[in-house]
């Protein structure tokens, strides 16, 4: 097995589509199973998005196939949603398994990893679940970054250890022991307390489920495990076209003014009359409550619509720079899969080619009236007539 998986780590380096790091499983000498990969899609995040050194997500799950390797995902988020920047496989999570994994890793990322930041150095934040073995592991490998706790899973891991009956705790004493425990978490309030995240580029994001959905993906969908239940969705959630933060109408724009410090602009509250936020429009953070871990909210939208600026936190004000780093993130697969062997795909783009040139010929407003009918072909709900739009924040769905 490892022979022709050692030839397809070889073939897929010789692609230029990623690369990848081995090593083999060998029990006599302590070795366990470790495949890193980085595909030219996360080397592209790693390049262009800002985000890729600020912030990653890191979870392990297992239970893919009978083997019951454990697959780690590193991800990032920005305005477009979730990002790969890794991946590794290994045959078990422990922390000598781990840290030799990163350490793997670490040798096939680009040079301008982590926006450019370098492979040794890592990212300023990384959110875990309370796994012991993933923050050693971080901490040995990349001891600059800053290792916080997601505070969805802190005291749900317990509660389900705890009433897990494997552990034999009496269901009288489980009340006490979780009251024990929130002492104990409290202790260590610097790692998941949102109080002491003040300041940190976390951009609002408190959990990792970007990445527990990452691996519902994977499991329902690539590795192809039967569903327990199907669930049916009656319509079709939308972002909201103007902003991912409700509530920006409710800020009165002539109380909006611009500070003498570039790309900052005064706002004020719209509880307190003598209370003004400041708004960094260049960074996209505010001084409220809200905003001061950059993530959206209603004072940034309200500065954004007024002086029709770019700001980071929200999809409309996108510049055609933006775009354009988007598009480089995600066609450049697209070019791959038109190169691969797979003529249906090629025969289906090369017609798409055939009728944007055709269009753009005849006139600019031709072509846009083309792309438009590709769009609300792709959208099912730009063919609803009426009904409220789904107010939806980025930060906010979580599975």
């Amino acid at each position: 097995m490892f022979i022709r998986l050692g030839s397809i780590v070889k073939d897929y380096n010789n692609s230029g589509q990623g690369k990848a790091a081995l090593q083999e499983y060998d029990a006599c000498n302590g070795k366990a199973f470790i495949l890193c990969i980085v595909t030219s899609l996360m080397c592209r995040v790693h390049e262009k998005i800002s985000q890729a050194g600020e912030l990653c997500y890191m979870d392990a799950s297992a239970s893919f196939e009978q083997l019951n390797t454990s697959i780690t995902l590193l991800y990032t988020s920005c305005t477009v949603g979730a990002l790969p920047l890794g991946m590794f496989i290994t045959s078990d999570e422990l922390e000598t398994t781990l840290k030799k994994a990163i350490g793997l890793l670490k040798t096939i990322l680009p040079e301008y990893a982590f926006f450019r930041r370098s492979p040794l150095v890592g990212l300023v934040i990384f959110l875990t679940d309370d796994s012991s073995a993933e923050r050693k592991a971080l901490e040995l490998c990349w001891p600059k970054g800053v290792r916080l706790l997601c505070t969805f899973h802190v005291l749900q891991a317990f509660w389900r250890w705890l009433h897990d009956p494997k552990h034999k705790i009496k269901k009288e004493d489980q009340a006490f022991i979780m009251e024990k425990m929130k002492k104990i978490l409290y202790e260590r309030r610097q790692f998941w307390a949102h109080s002491f995240r003040v300041g940190l580029p976390i951009c609002g994001n408190h959990t990792n489920n970007y990445i527990e959905r990452s691996f519902g993906i994977l499991k329902d969908i690539i590795f192809a495990r039967t569903q327990a239940a199907a669930h049916k969705h009656p319509g079709h959630l939308r972002i909201a076209k103007h902003f991912l933060c409700p509530g920006w109408k409710g800020v009165d724009t002539n109380f909006i003014n611009k500070t003498g410090v570039r790309n900052e602009f005064s706002v004020q509250s719209t509880r307190k009359d003598d209370l003004f936020y400041i708004v960094n429009s260049e960074i996209g953070t505010c001084t409220c409550p809200v905003g001061v871990s950059g993530a959206p909210c209603k004072h940034q939208g309200a500065v954004a619509m007024k002086y029709h600026i770019a700001i980071l936190n929200f999809i409309p004000s996108l510049t055609p720079q933006d775009r354009m780093v988007y598009a480089y993130v995600t066609l450049e697969e697209v070019k791959a899969d038109y190169q691969s062997d797979n003529p249906q795909l090629r025969t289906a783009l090369d017609k798409f080619a055939d009728r944007y040139h055709s269009a753009k010929s005849k006139s600019i407003p031709r072509l846009t009236s083309f792309l438009y009918d590709i769009n609300c072909d792709l959208d099912p709900a730009a063919h609803v007539k009426s009904g409220s739009m789904i107010c939806v924040q980025v930060e906010s769905v979580k599975r």
